[in-house]
């Protein structure tokens, strides 16, 4: 178990992995994101897996200890992150030296190590590092599965222990000269019937100049102890605004909101940019509370008495299909350097569909602050590891 990283040996991989070969700077991978997933290749293995920005590697779930904990068909249900080690070389997790890893939302997992074969969306990569997990606990389908992820390894810290020869996945294809930039930008195509993104990440692209009065720059915000492996913004303030002058039935005009009677949540916070999230996740114990506010004086309005509003076992709130255009808007402002920069999520953005009557809200508070799915069905975000950029670009 590795649980510091050697600095050097750090800077010895990055300053290998900085200097593309000439002509690669404008190499990019267009990889395309189902409901979350992307598929991949991994030693001649379709394997679905989450695109998880929250994540640096690259990793599988062992299908034979999958079938054991869940059935025989397990593995053929969608997303399930299978991956069957061959015959010759059998996943041992007694005998092989493991590392364990736990993620933001408290899953644990246990985890070997190969080097073999990867294709992504054409692109083949040999002599790629990856792993082979099993998760810990009390592990269901939902919570066991494989990950790509888009950030970068972090400097050494405990909770990201692997081979010191392992690189991320952006750092691998840069090094391979697959992509030009440590970069990689989200694009949603409005999917509202899932609760991860759908669409598209481009790796390695960069920002037209002439598209760049078009972005809004919000300040990378550095953690003490993973710098800036992952993305990360300061969010100022939390503004719960209602829509006034509502038609009945119909969503009012953006020219329309009324920004008058506003409650906020004062208390800054940083908020890790997360595709592996489904929500909003925000410092603010009054959030459910307020939204109701709002939604039920916007159904007075309307002429609508009753208010339905309910909260499952997990706190999860949702509401009737038919009161979105009803509900609040959402006003972050986020850390710009000597500028805040307001940013809005409307319903649309924090609702999802379930085709069954009702919305969930896929926002509320937390003890971390995240920006997930809702986050990115407002804005196209573009990340830049080299020059420790975040970009948004409205949809």
């Amino acid at each position: 178990m590795f649980n510091v990283v050697a600095s050097t040996i750090l800077v010895r991989l990055m300053s290998e992995a900085a200097t593309p070969v000439f002509g690669a700077r404008n190499k990019t991978i267009a990889v395309p994101v189902d409901e979350g997933f992307t598929s991949v290749m991994i030693d001649d293995q379709e394997v679905e897996l989450l695109v998880d920005s929250g994540s640096w590697d690259l990793i599988v779930i062992d299908g034979h200890w999958y079938e054991e904990k869940f059935g025989e068909v397990a593995c053929g249900k969608p997303h399930s992150g299978c991956f069957f080690c061959p015959v010759d070389a059998p996943c041992d997790f007694d005998k092989e030296q493991t590392v364990t890893t736990t993620f933001a939302d408290d899953i644990v997992i246990e985890r070997i190590f190969r080097t073999g074969r990867l294709v992504l969306a054409g692109n083949e990569v040999t002599r790629f590092v990856y792993s082979i997990a099993r998760s810990t606990g009390n592990a269901t389908e939902r919570s066991a599965i494989g990950y790509f992820g888009l950030a970068l390894r972090p400097p050494g810290s405990e909770r990201f222990e692997s081979p010191l020869y392992q690189r991320s996945v952006l750092e691998t294809l840069f090094q391979r000269n697959l992509i030009g930039h440590l970069s990689y930008t989200t694009r949603s195509n409005g999917n509202q019937d899932s609760p991860f993104l759908s669409g598209q990440v481009t790796l390695g692209d960069t920002i037209d100049e002439s598209d760049l009065s078009n972005y809004m720059f919000p300040q990378w915000t550095d953690d003490g102890i993973h710098h800036r492996a992952f993305a990360a913004v300061s969010v100022l303030s939390v503004e719960v605004l209602h829509p006034r002058r509502v038609a009945r039935g119909d969503r009012p005009a953006k020219s329309f909101l009324d920004f008058s009677g506003r409650r906020t949540n004062q208390s800054a916070f940083r908020a890790q940019i997360g595709t592996g999230f489904t929500g909003l996740y925000l410092l603010y114990p009054d959030l459910f509370e307020e939204i109701k506010k709002k939604l039920k004086r916007a159904l007075r309005r309307a002429g609508h008495k009753e208010l339905i509003w309910g909260r499952n076992e997990n706190g999860v709130a949702y509401v009737p299909e038919g009161v979105r255009p009803f509900l609040p808007v959402l006003r972050l402002r986020l850390g710009g350097g000597g500028n805040s920069i307001p940013i809005s999520i409307f319903p649309e953005h924090y609702c999802l569909r379930t085709g069954q009557g009702y919305d969930v809200i896929l926002a509320g508070h937390a003890a971390h602050g995240a920006l997930g799915t809702p986050f990115f069905r407002a804005f196209s975000v573009h990340v830049d590891y080299s020059a420790n950029r975040i970009g948004l670009l409205k949809v």
